[in-house]
């Protein structure tokens, strides 16, 4: 009861707010004088109501690319068909339309929905030749009394649309639906099907698609009960509580369109919007308009393909524009019809992708990031987690591999250096200082090993000294030696006798790899020495002056 009540209060909501629709034209048409055109425009006679989603899904891109040619205006009627009962009503609509563009021919018309080819004749005979653009629901048209009655064309009374084309310069490009087709979808996503619900108007297309509907039923699937729900025949909310009864396993439901005519205060109302209640019902309702699908909560259907309806559409806009005769441009025919679904209704629904046609096409589904967003950002953090570890277990294996390496290196070099220390060869690098003349005077010892330090500096505490603080004496001969070895750029071998260590050295003095220094290493050869007479020891240290 209260599901009821909230859905009445918001029908007559609704309702209030399309007050200003009933009969607008007609009472346009009392006082309506031509309008002052100037420029040329596209004319747009759209059969029903400002807000059938079927028109304006076609009226609105027509309005963008309008808008983008220079000098080139759009005006937009609506017929209201529904609110016209007998043709004493359509003349007054029809004259309320003409006169006001009466005085300027529009550069080309465009009609919506086959009950709009009642003004092609008032159209030829007020502007003579004008290109016609039709989107027609069907591919025939019929005497004018069942557009204006709402009755359905018997098939031997239909005449193909193509009869018009030289005549009136018209060309044609079909909007159609696919009965056959939605009902092979209801078969596929409702295997249980026994019922067949068609929810419709009395508007003429639905009169027509209803006569049509009970002849394929019952040639093509006579084991299918059908029938159709009309707002002509019952109210919303008769039809909401009927349809919430119905077993959703075994009963397809279609829907068309659900416009209502409501007597509010003496005034006559129209309202088209009821559809997006119907949709949000718990049984499954399939559109046979894509306009209605995508501006409600159904689940799909099966529809032309719309680019390249709408890309034909576009093309013979520009084309009459720029003066071509619409009867040299060919008709448009949809090829096929597309399975097409809500991805959000579907699995409302309780349906799944798997249950639809090959080639079905979805709305507002969403992407493969979208739809597996939680699990790609899981993945990612333990992708990024597994690498940091990788990344770390290599850096501490490559750190423990750097720090044996570094041991090693300071354990090596702790070695050589107490092989160095130790060895029974002193060691020591000098730099050559020079006099202002630029001759050797001194040398500064940079470096020694620990047999240097015990042969020559134990009593110095210091790491760099003078060789006239070592040798005092015996320095002469180190420094002309020194010179020669740095000059010549070769290693001087020699023997010397140090007075202030009593010893004899073995020496060679070298260049060191750095210009101005040398390096020397001394042997201590004093037992040797002293078995050889004094002769030998001048000789030695004479020969390497030399």
């Amino acid at each position: 009861m209260n599901s009821s009540r909230g859905i009445s209060t918001l029908h007559q909501w609704c309702l209030l707010l399309f007050t200003a629709l009933a009969f607008v034209l007609p009472a346009q048409g009392q006082g309506n004088k031509p309008l002052n055109i100037k420029s040329d425009y596209l004319l747009v006679i759209n059969a029903y109501t400002s807000d059938a989603p079927w028109s304006n899904a076609l009226i609105e891109p027509v309005q963008k690319w309008v808008s983008a040619e220079q000098g080139v205006a759009l005006f937009v009627e609506h017929l209201n068909m529904l609110m016209i009962s007998d043709t004493v009503q359509f003349d007054k609509v029809k004259r309320a339309i003409l006169n006001k563009y009466s005085d300027k021919a529009p550069k080309a018309v465009m009609l919506l929905g086959n009950p709009s080819l009642l003004l092609k004749d008032d159209i030829r005979a007020l502007w003579g030749d004008p290109p016609v653009i039709l989107c027609a629901e069907e591919d025939y048209f019929g005497p004018d009394s069942v557009y204006i009655e709402k009755l359905p064309i018997p098939e031997g009374e239909r005449v193909p649309l193509s009869t018009l084309a030289d005549r009136y310069n018209m060309t044609v490009l079909q909007t159609k639906m696919f009965p056959k087709d939605d009902i092979e979808l209801l078969k596929r996503m409702v295997p249980g099907v026994k019922k067949v619900l068609l929810i419709g108007d009395g508007r003429y297309i639905n009169q027509q698609l209803n006569y049509d509907m009970e002849r394929l039923m019952a040639k093509e699937y006579p084991d299918l009960e059908y029938r159709f729900l009309s707002a002509a025949d019952m109210s919303l909310e008769e039809l909401i509580a009927w349809l919430e009864t119905v077993d959703i396993d075994s009963t397809g439901v279609l829907f068309s369109s659900w416009f209502s005519k409501s007597d509010i205060a003496g005034n006559t109302v129209l309202n088209a919007n009821s559809y997006r209640v119907i949709s949000n019902l718990s049984v499954p309702v399939f559109a046979m308009k894509r306009a209605v699908l995508e501006n409600s909560s159904m689940v799909g259907g099966c529809f032309l393909d719309k680019t390249p309806f709408f890309t034909h559409l576009q093309q013979t806009i520009e084309s009459v524009l720029a003066n071509t005769p619409a009867r040299d441009i060919p008709f448009y025919i949809p090829p096929k019809a597309v399975p097409t679904f809500s991805y959000p209704s579907l699995l409302l629904k309780g349906f799944s992708i798997d249950q639809c046609p090959p080639a079905s096409q979805f709305i507002d589904r969403p992407t493969f990031y979208q739809r597996n967003k939680a699990l790609i950002i899981s993945g990612g953090v333990l992708m990024a987690a597994l690498l940091f570890f990788l990344y770390m277990h290599h850096r501490v294996r490559s750190l423990k591999k750097l720090n044996e390496a570094q041991r090693q290196q300071v354990e090596a070099n702790r070695e050589l250096a107490n092989l160095f220390d130790n060895m029974p060869i002193a060691y020591m690098k000098a730099k050559l200082l020079h006099d202002p003349s630029g001759e050797i005077a001194d040398l500064e010892i940079c470096r020694t090993n620990g047999r240097f330090i015990t042969n020559f500096a134990r009593s110095i505490e210091s790491d760099r000294y003078l060789g006239s603080e070592l040798f005092d004496g015996d320095l002469s001969v180190t420094l002309q030696l020194a010179k020669l070895a740095d000059a010549e750029k070769r290693a001087i071998t020699y023997t010397q006798y140090f007075s202030e260590s009593d010893s004899y050295q073995n020496i060679v003095v070298t260049p060191a790899t750095k210009d101005g220094y040398v390096d020397a290493y001394y042997v201590n050869a004093t037992q040797t020495a002293n078995r050889l007479p004094w002769s030998v020891h001048r000789w030695s240290l004479h020969s390497a002056r030399r």
